[in-house]
């Protein structure tokens, strides 16, 4: 039994509840545990197959029984973190972490003659990123058309699925499926934005850590960052926005749109540093 896993205290299994408590949020299980992890999906016919297991007993009775196959797991499917409302598909660097991972199970001399199966806790939340990680490894690595990729995960009703939506109070109005996230990928592979071969996953944690910068370099012309406030007004993982010109500087950003409330921090900050600067006023979790 090859787990690979670290949980925290908040990533906890389930077992024949019909909730989950994911970071303060309750996410509902469509399915009982049981219905659920009655199923397995062929990733790569003959390969490498996706199950879900009720938990470490149901793992261990699954391993004895086939002991031809090789059962593994990770916790890259349980690394998202919500904002508000929101669920989402894990980070890009969760995505190329776990492309590296199953590439080298997949090539690995030992497991050449033995069936994969990776498998998940029977939580939406985490069998819904699980089926992402998987039709991304397609995608990116394998070259499969995202259509393909989701086809793998949408024949059975009722789905085990979620819908990924944004960080917003009010009712979702723009859902995103498996097969939207899919098609997002393989267009930034045709524009040019993501290779996983060469995605510098520790310059995307770092730019990610709230302590640093909490920021995202979403395209080329493009950088989300976190709203930085005043010295004097800052909170534990407020920055002042002097702080965040040698990045943009680095970055070549020539300007910021501020979506918060003018009166957090001076624009000068950065007009003055030949950064032009707008406001575009937003509510929080409403843009």
């Amino acid at each position: 039994l090859r787990r690979d896993r670290r949980r925290s205290s908040m990533q906890k299994s389930v077992s024949h509840s019909n909730v989950v408590d994911l970071s303060g949020e309750l996410f509902e299980i469509k399915s009982s545990c049981d219905e659920i992890a009655e199923r397995t999906w062929a990733v790569i016919p003959g390969r490498l197959s996706f199950e879900i297991h009720r938990d470490d007993e149901d793992s261990m009775q699954r391993i004895k029984s086939s002991p031809t196959a090789f059962y593994f797991s990770n916790w890259i499917q349980e690394s998202y973190e919500p904002f508000c409302s929101d669920f989402g598909p894990v980070n890009l660097a969760g995505v190329v972490r776990f492309c590296h991972f199953l590439g080298e199970k997949l090539c690995d001399p030992r497991l050449t003659k033995r069936h994969l199966v990776y498998y998940c806790d029977p939580c939406t939340a985490y069998v819904t990123n699980t089926a992402f990680l998987l039709g991304a490894y397609l995608v990116l690595v394998e070259k499969c058309p995202p259509e393909h990729a989701a086809m793998i995960f949408s024949s059975d009703e009722p789905t085990p699925f979620r819908m990924f939506r944004d960080a917003t109070h009010a009712p979702s109005t723009f859902d995103l499926s498996l097969l939207d996230c899919f098609r997002g990928l393989q267009r930034a592979v045709e524009a040019g934005w993501l290779d996983y071969q060469t995605f510098d996953v520790e310059q995307y944690e770092l730019l990610n850590d709230s302590a640093i910068a909490d920021a995202h370099v979403v395209c080329p012309k493009f950088v989300a960052f976190r709203g930085p406030r005043d010295t004097a007004e800052s909170e534990r993982w407020d920055r002042d926005p002097q702080q965040y010109v040698p990045l943009f500087k680095h970055l070549q950003v020539s300007a910021v749109v501020r979506l918060n409330e003018a009166a957090t921090y001076d624009a000068s900050a950065f007009t003055s540093r030949g950064i032009d600067h707008h406001d575009l006023y937003f509510d929080d979790c409403t843009a």
